[in-house]
């Protein structure tokens, strides 16, 4: 009896070790941690845009059938390693598109492409061209205006014109049913309040992520002496502003996981510019000379201040003749991505010197003129 117990005791130990080895270890959740922390790397390092985890939130319902295809494969060693293969490609393939539709330098322009491959997703996508004009209100004094601009995904640009007699000046271009501008136009006392937000229709699957190589919008702000305060948002889209005769009372910025670029010149210098960047990348520009008071928070990000990476943390910087009436104040709350502030030499005074300069040697062929038309009739 007890030789037939320790038979079946040994047959149960074995066949539990038969099943152990068979079902093997799970690595899905290891692979999935080891990806994340790939595509992040791909981030901080300006490789991948990012506004490809929206471009990748599109795409949930993939996550659904990896987890479909890891129920009914179960555990076993084989299923495991099939899984983690078919993981593998499909976050591949995910990154592959968008590297691509961002129009990243590294695939050498294949980005200019995507236009024909949308039409492939869907035929009947059409771009459409739109242009907005907003006056000043010829029967009431502006002396302030507010841009309210929400922006979400595409390419914005924002410049100012001093020679530009309307307000605001706006060429869209987009996906027909997607990323449509609206703008709005009231009037506060005598302030003008000018609004803009892109709106979109529902999304129809694939084509959520070509449309970022479509959707530019381009504007122009005129009536350059009448101030303006600024209240940006921005989504997972690029934003590049240049400002160089806008009178900037106030710049408010937040960023989700776009790209943004914005230079002021030593006339549109804000007096107040409050910056909340969750992730992505930013770069801001100042005149060399510009007299500061920064305040800063940073979380997981990086910020270079003038060249100098700063610690993380709270911390504060303030420039040795800052003036609060003639300097600007800087408060920056960074979670995580990249903030770049530099000071460049400002063009205005170059510009001046070779007026001068110019000015001055027309005054000599002048002065030279007189002195043979004195020698000629002297003679």
């Amino acid at each position: 009896m007890e030789d037939n117990s320790k038979k079946v005791s040994d047959t149960q130990v074995a066949t539990a070790n038969t099943l152990k080895s068979e079902k093997g270890k799970d690595y899905t959740f290891a692979i999935i941690l080891i990806i994340v922390g790939a595509i992040f790397l791909l981030n901080n390092l300006g490789i991948l845009p990012w506004n490809f985890w929206l471009s990748i939130l599109q795409f949930w319902p993939i996550f659904l059938i990896l987890l479909g295809l890891k129920m009914v494969f179960g555990n076993s060693r084989i299923a495991n390693i099939i899984l983690s293969i078919f993981i593998v490609l499909v976050v591949g393939v995910l990154i592959l598109l968008a590297v691509i539709i961002n129009n990243q330098n590294i695939f050498n322009g294949l980005g200019s492409k995507i236009p024909a491959i949308s039409q492939i997703f869907n035929p009947e996508a059409q771009v459409r061209e739109e242009k907005v004009s907003i006056d000043i209100p010829s029967d009431k004094l502006i002396e302030n205006r507010k841009f309210d601009f929400d922006f979400g995904a595409g390419d914005f640009n924002i410049v100012d014109e001093k020679e530009l007699t309307k307000s605001l000046e706006l060429n869209a271009k987009y996906v027909d049913g997607l990323g449509y501008p609206v703008t709005s136009n009231d009037v506060s006392g005598n302030t003008q309040e000018i609004g803009f937000e892109t709106k979109s229709e529902v999304f129809r699957g694939l084509k959520t992520l070509y449309i970022i190589n479509e959707m530019k919008y381009d504007f122009t702000i005129g009536q350059t002496g009448i101030p303006a305060d600024f209240l940006i948002n921005l989504g997972a889209g690029t934003a590049k502003f240049d400002f160089s005769d806008l009178k900037i009372n106030s710049f408010e910025y937040s960023q989700g996981a776009g790209t943004g670029d914005i230079t002021f010149s030593e006339n549109s210098l804000p007096e107040t510019l409050d910056i909340e960047v969750g992730a992505g990348t930013l770069k801001i520009y100042l005149p060399e000379n510009a007299q500061y008071n920064f305040e800063y928070n940073i979380g997981a990000g990086t910020v270079k201040f003038d060249g100098q990476r700063l610690v993380t943390g709270d911390g504060s910087r303030k420039s040795e003749n800052f003036d609060k009436d003639n300097g600007i104040t800087i408060n920056l709350d960074l979670g995580a991505g990249t903030v770049d502030i530099v000071f460049v030499e400002s063009t205005d005074s170059e510009e001046d010197v070779d007026d001068v300069i110019v000015d001055n040697d027309s005054k000599q062929d002048v002065e030279s003129v007189d002195q043979d038309k004195t020698d000629s009739i002297t003679e």
